[in-house]
């Protein structure tokens, strides 16, 4: 699971970032008794944090929407943004490799 979560944070996030996985807190981890699910994963809470916290000050807006850019392996420069946490695991996700999907049964 979580080499399929750092393919997913390498399409997605910068590269100093996709360390965030490896944080005890925030990358992949056997889910708490509470939760309904098999494994828990804070990678795009945490790597929005950090990216919000790289912004310059907005006194106007509470809660701004992350903007950067990434290059792909091709060479080429991809814009993103996200206004949540929730929008960056969505394409997070949606960016797990094909081989996660004949395992997963539920990825939210």
């Amino acid at each position: 699971l979580t080499r399929w979560v750092a393919a997913a944070m390498a399409e997605v996030l910068p590269p100093d970032l996709q360390a965030v996985l490896h944080m005890s807190n925030d990358g992949v981890r056997p889910a708490k008794s509470v939760c309904q699910c098999d494994y828990e994963c804070n990678v795009a809470h945490a790597a929005f944090l950090r990216l919000r916290a790289r912004m310059p000050a907005q006194a106007d807006v509470e809660l701004p929407a992350v903007r950067y850019a990434t290059t792909t392996a091709l060479g080429l420069e991809r814009d993103w943004a996200f206004s949540s946490p929730g929008e960056l695991a969505e394409v997070l996700v949606q960016h797990l490799p094909e081989e996660s999907r004949q395992v997963l049964a539920d990825a939210r």
